[in-house]
């Protein structure tokens, strides 16, 4: 018994697979929707110009009489919004205008600066520290604090000859 050609296939058959293909489609349109290129642009931030001749649009991408100018590669921009395909910039002279998204990225982070080596030797607040004179402490131990650890008080600043603040105002009715 083979299938009758002249058959059409049951509704239930031709709309099972009209859902499948359906959410098969829909899955993807999702996923194609939520492709993540990266980390998400921060708005006021600098960014660089990554390509050569990048154009930069006054009015949008849109205008009839092409690119106003175009921005070299290595220039920063401050990143104004992010849009579908062309981001708002504003340039360091304050001009604003429009960029292709794939033209700029963010501007890396400035290194922190390396630490200068002590010129003592070793490092750290300890190493600092030395022992100290013969005869300042007659302890079995080190003591906890060393008299170099604390500043030193603060010194009076007036002198023998200089004149005294003057007396408040007298209190008036």
């Amino acid at each position: 018994m083979g299938r009758d050609p002249s058959r059409k296939p049951s509704i239930l058959k031709t709309a099972s697979l009209q859902a499948a293909a359906g959410l098969i489609a829909s899955g993807l349109w999702i996923s194609a929707c939520t492709a993540n290129k990266g980390p998400a642009p921060v708005i006021n931030s600098t960014y660089v110009v990554v390509s050569e001749n990048t154009p930069f649009y006054k009015y949008g991408p849109a205008q009839t009489f092409g690119p106003d100018m175009t921005l070299a590669m290595g220039r920063t921009v401050t990143l104004m919004t992010h849009e579908f395909g062309y981001s708002r910039v504003m340039l360091q002279d304050g001009v604003s205008g429009y960029v292709p998204n794939d033209d700029i990225k963010p501007l890396p982070p400035t290194p922190p600066p390396k630490p200068t080596p002590n010129p003592g030797g070793g490092g750290g607040f300890w190493s600092k520290r030395k022992s100290p004179p013969p005869g300042t402490f007659s302890g079995g131990s080190d003591p906890l604090f060393d008299v170099r650890d604390v500043p030193p008080p603060p010194m009076p600043a007036a002198e023998k000859n200089a004149p005294a603040t003057p007396p408040p105002p007298p209190f008036r009715y």
